[in-house]
C-alpha cells in the first residue's frame, strides 16, 4: 500500500532517538554519549513534560507572559530537569511542535554543546527551537549535506526518492503547495525515514 509523505517531518528522529528502549544522547561532559532512557524513564517523561504543558497553558504565571523563562517556575521544570541529559531526545521530538517552542528553556538548561544550541535572539524563540533542532538532527545523522544547485532540483531528487520507497504524495494539495512541502523537508531525514518504514518498522 503506498503512502502519503508530505507532512514527514523528523519521523526518523522520533522512532530512533526516543524510543523507551536505548537512546544515544548528544550531549553531556565532552560529548559523551553514555546514559540510556528505559521505558520506565519515557513513561515519567511524558507524564512529567505533559503536566508541565498543561499548567504552562493555564498558569497566570505563564499564560500571559511572553518571557519563557517563566517556564521554569513551574513545579515541573525541576522534576524534569533531574531526569539528566538522557531525556534530550525526548525533548528534540516535542520541538517540532511549534507551539511549544517555549520548551527549548528545558533542552538549552540540559545541553551543554554550544554547538548544538541557537544562540541567535534576534529571530525569536520559535526561530531558535527550530534552529536547535535542525542542528541536533544534523549530528544525530552525522551526514555530509547534499547540496542542490536549485530549488527544482531538490523538489525532483525528493520525489524520486519518494517514488523509490513507494510513497505518494497528498492528492487533496495543490502543485504549489506540495512543492512548498518537498522545498522544506530535509533530503537525509526524509531518505532515513523511508529506509526505516522499509525495514518494517512501520505500525499500520
Amino acid at each position: 500500500m503506498k503512502r502519503p509523505f508530505t507532512y514527514i517531518i523528523l519521523l526518523y528522529l522520533l522512532t530512533i532517538g526516543c524510543s523507551g528502549k536505548s537512546a544515544s544522547v548528544i550531549g553531556g561532559a565532552n560529548g559523551s554519549t553514555d546514559t540510556i532512557l528505559t521505558g520506565d524513564d519515557l513513561e515519567k517523561f511524558d507524564s512529567l513534560f505533559n503536566a508541565w504543558v498543561n499548567n504552562h497553558n493555564t498558569n497566570p504565571i505563564t499564560r500571559l507572559s511572553s518571557n519563557t523563562n517563566d517556564a521554569k517556575k513551574l513545579e515541573q521544570f525541576p522534576q524534569l530537569l533531574n531526569m539528566g541529559k538522557k531525556i534530550i531526545p525526548c525533548i528534540i521530538t516535542r520541538l517540532p511542535d511549534k507551539n511549544l517552542f517555549w520548551t527549548l528553556t528545558l533542552y538549552d538548561e540540559l545541553q551543554d554543546i554550544d554547538s548544538l544550541k541557537s544562540f541567535d535572539y534576534t529571530r525569536g524563540e520559535q526561530f531558535r527551537a527550530q534552529e536547535t533542532l535542525r542542528k541536533y538532527v544534523e549530528a544525530k545523522l552525522h551526514k555530509k549535506k547534499r547540496v542542490f544547485n536549485s530549488d527544482q532540483e531538490k523538489i525532483k531528487a525528493i520525489r524520486e526518492l519518494a517514488k523509490e520507497y513507494g510513497w505518494e504524495e497528498d492528492s487533496t494539495l495543490s502543485p504549489r503547495e506540495k512543492d512548498s512541502i518537498l522545498l522544506n523537508l530535509d533530503y537525509e531525514i526524509t531518505e532515513e525515514t523511508f529506509k526505516f518504514y522499509k525495514n518494517g518498522n512501520n505500525e499500520e
